[in-house]
């Protein structure tokens, strides 16, 4: 059996990551050979075989080092005709700040003695909500990079026999790779979901719209990252493989609109004083 050490360098600017990754079977030397080729465009999930998305409040990501974000200028660059940033990016950034709306809600509750009886799991959920939004936050730079790497993949040449071998490997990892972040994504986002459902009813009043808002973001970006892993699993030549993409997509999106809605309901009614609430 062999090892490959893959290293790579995320979106120019944005810092390094290095990780080891195992890769087991003759696919080995092929992956060698494209790592050779595709240097630092590979990205940790290229060598991954259909990871399993944990939804343990443990479960922390590796992330990248981020800088401070201009909006601006990622609105920008979202605008433009470059190949990222994209929408997996722009859905990052969205449920971070969901995972901060539903923060401001918490923030505003705790140390309240109208809420003593709420304060350790208030106390909980704030510093849960801060650790998921720096986890979305760093999952677009990791979208980029995954996204670059797989349009390196599909430009690899292909003229002898070795080279399509070489490439055909590296659009499949790169393929994993672009399907894998937005599925941690989706699990990120189900935290901040389950976060607001809590909240809702144990927060202070006046900031519930907020609740609601956030719990919005998170189901965006939900719905975005939905879309990106249905187009990278359709590229998919395994089938098994593909089918366990999918399978952890229906598992991550069981019930979300329905309870998108059912919480939207409950803040509004909320907001409006109604007893049922």
């Amino acid at each position: 059996m062999s090892r490959v050490s893959v290293s790579y360098r995320g979106v120019p600017g944005k810092g390094s990551v290095a990780k080891n990754q195992e890769l087991w079977g003759g696919e080995a030397a092929v992956m060698h050979r494209c790592v050779s080729i595709m240097g630092d465009n590979c990205v940790r999930d290229t060598v991954e075989y259909v990871p399993r998305v944990s939804y343990s409040r443990r479960d922390t990501a590796t992330m990248v080092m981020v800088e401070p974000i201009d909006l601006r200028a990622f609105t920008q660059r979202l605008s433009s005709n470059s190949p990222t940033p994209g929408g997996g990016a722009a859905a990052a950034y969205a449920a971070a700040m969901g995972a901060a709306a539903v923060a401001k809600v918490v923030a505003v509750s705790v140390g309240k003695p109208k809420y003593a009886a709420y304060e350790g799991e208030l106390q909980e959920h704030l510093a849960h909500l801060h650790t998921v939004s720096e986890r979305c936050i760093a999952l677009a730079t990791e979208d980029e990079a995954a996204f670059a790497a797989l349009m390196s993949a599909y430009r690899l040449p292909k003229s002898t026999d070795e080279e399509r071998d070489v490439r055909a490997v590296a659009i499949a990892a790169g393929s994993r790779g672009a399907a894998g972040v937005p599925l941690r994504l989706m699990a990120a986002c189900r935290e901040i979901l389950d976060a607001a459902e809590r909240v809702a009813v144990i927060g202070n009043p006046s900031a519930l719209g907020d609740c609601g808002a956030g719990a919005a973001l998170a189901v965006a970006a939900m719905r975005t990252s939905m879309l990106n892993v249905t187009a990278n699993v359709a590229a998919m030549k395994d089938a098994a493989e593909a089918m366990g993409y999918r399978q952890q997509l229906r598992e991550l999106y069981t019930n979300i609109e329905e309870r998108e809605w059912t919480l939207i309901g409950a803040v509004r009614r909320r907001l409006l004083g109604e007893e049922d609430a």
